[in-house]
């Protein structure tokens, strides 16, 4: 039997906390270049979001009955969007001509004349105002598991003294169906203020629903 995650996670979220806190202080966003301290503290926020997200996010998935096969594997870096036209050609008309013999395809460039987001290759800089996990796997079914979830920096660095609860937005789905979605890892009860509840307060509850929260059954009352 597993050891509740209040317990195993609350030193890794005051550590997170920490963290978060040291790197935001250290941002400057108008510095140019890139700090290597800041840079390292950027990483290390990242790899603990992972260590903290992870095994709440399993356990998620096996309240929902999808019990994992070998657990998930967590980043922090965006799953690649599949492209719409792998082969790089649409149909005729779609400005896939080449013009002057460049090589160079109508469309390729914003209107401006700019480049597009993905003509340099390089992904998109990380939106610092949370810390990003991504995690897949599969269930003991063959099913593809996905789980998604953002540690929001602000909400962390307003908890109170002892507060260990992970506030955010958490999604986890199977065979690209959505089975949970989550406010918080690690919240009370009491701390759910008619939002997604943690399914972890919540599994003693009926259906993850009990205390009156989203999905909760209205029991009839007979007179």
């Amino acid at each position: 039997m597993g050891v509740r995650s209040t317990t195993v996670l609350a030193p890794l979220s005051g550590l997170l906390l920490a963290c978060v806190l040291t790197t935001s202080c250290a941002l400057d966003d108008g510095d140019g270049e890139a700090d290597p301290e800041r840079l390292e503290l950027e990483a290390a926020a990242d790899a603990l979001s992972v260590s903290v997200l992870r095994p709440g996010a399993e356990r998620a998935f096996a309240r929902g009955g999808h019990a994992l096969d070998g657990g998930l594997s967590c980043t922090n870096e965006a799953p690649a969007e599949p492209s719409a036209d792998p082969e790089g050609s649409g149909p005729a008309g779609d400005g896939t001509e080449e013009a002057d013999g460049s090589g160079e395809t109508a469309g390729s460039d914003g209107a401006d004349g700019s480049e597009g987001a993905g003509a340099t290759g390089q992904a998109s800089p990380p939106d610092r105002g949370g810390l990003a996990v991504y995690c897949t796997g599969v269930t003991g079914e063959g099913e593809e598991v996905a789980f998604e979830g953002r540690l929001a920096r602000a909400a962390l660095a307003a908890r109170g003294a002892g507060d260990d609860s992970l506030p955010g937005e958490f999604t986890g789905s199977v065979a690209g169906e959505r089975v949970f979605a989550l406010d918080c890892f690690q919240c009370a009860p009491e701390a759910a203020d008619g939002g997604a509840r943690d399914a972890e307060a919540a599994e003693d509850g009926d259906g993850g629903g009990a205390g009156g929260g989203p999905g909760a059954a209205t029991p009839e009352v007979s007179e």
